[in-house]
């Protein structure tokens, strides 16, 4: 479980997520599939998703939204490599709020989300 606030008040709002997750390991290689909930305020969702009326167009309507929640998976892998090295991978897809998706500034259902890193042990 992670919650999150804007400690910085720029946009006010919060955001939480619920993740269930189990790692396997195979010799050298970590693999850690995981399916998670996200939940966004409507404070948040109107600042990342939303269109105020003062920044309303023709082609970019006024769109007000409530609080979201969307559906994640993905999966995570670790493998140990030779001289204390290892290599991270992390792969995930979102499936955004139908609240989200109706919004005029986006057009896609999902995110795609992915993350790869080299590190050595000194």
């Amino acid at each position: 479980l992670r919650a999150a606030t804007d400690a910085l008040d720029k946009t006010g709002g919060n955001t939480a997520k619920i993740q269930l997750s189990k790692s396997f390991q195979a010799g050298s290689v970590r693999l850690t599939p995981n399916l998670a909930l996200n939940w966004q305020d409507s404070t948040l969702s109107n600042y990342e998703y939303g269109v105020p009326a003062a920044n309303a167009t023709k082609d970019r309507p006024f769109y007000h939204l409530n609080d979201t929640l969307s559906h994640e998976t993905g999966f995570n892998a670790m493998i140990e490599l030779p001289r204390n090295w290892s290599f991270v991978f992390q792969f995930g897809a979102e499936l955004l709020d139908e609240a989200v998706t109706d919004s005029p500034l986006i057009n896609k259902d999902y995110v795609f989300k992915g993350f790869m890193a080299l590190s050595c042990k000194v």
